[in-house]
């Protein structure tokens, strides 16, 4: 899955969970663990642009008395398939589609499918890492690489329990 495609979907997400205005979006982007998908101000605008574009959300004015109206965005049927399709594409390696499918899951649905894509793929690449040569081992790349890697799997595999109960 593409940064792109990652960053759409973690605002779908986002959308899926309650409508929300712009600034609302960009500001949960810019501040704490959200912070980590790289999503300034600009880039929630254009997202939310290209939704329009695509009817995957609409927009409801909200009047307010003390700052301009506000346009609340909400998911259309439409964005909630696509949804369904960017977590069917997901596959590889990178925080923000884990990232994204973790959100998802955190605002109740179930891509345990993707998941479980997710973990195997770290697993089978665990094995690589694991057979690498002793020199190569040593590295602190390479150390870094696994531990990553190891923790992703350990989340992974906690969620996937308790989605399976």
């Amino acid at each position: 899955m593409s940064l792109t495609a990652s960053r759409e979907l973690a605002v779908l997400t986002l959308l899926s969970a309650h409508p929300a205005h712009g600034y609302q979006i960009a500001s949960a982007f810019e501040n704490g663990p959200f912070k980590l998908l790289g999503l300034g101000r600009s880039a929630v605008y254009a997202i939310l642009s290209r939704f329009l574009k695509r009817g995957w959300i609409i927009e409801v004015e909200e009047p307010s008395e003390s700052y301009p109206d506000r346009r609340i965005c909400h998911i259309t049927d439409q964005g909630r398939n696509e949804i369904v399709s960017l977590t069917q594409s997901a596959g590889g390696f990178g925080l923000a589609p884990l990232f994204s499918l973790f959100m998802l899951t955190d605002s109740g649905h179930d891509v345990s499918r993707s998941l479980q894509k997710e973990a195997d793929i770290r697993k089978a690449f665990l094995k690589q890492l694991d057979k690498a040569d002793a020199t190569h081992a040593q590295t602190f790349s390479h150390q870094l690489a696994v531990g990553i890697i190891r923790t992703e799997l350990e989340l992974l595999e906690k969620v996937l329990g308790r989605t399976k109960n």
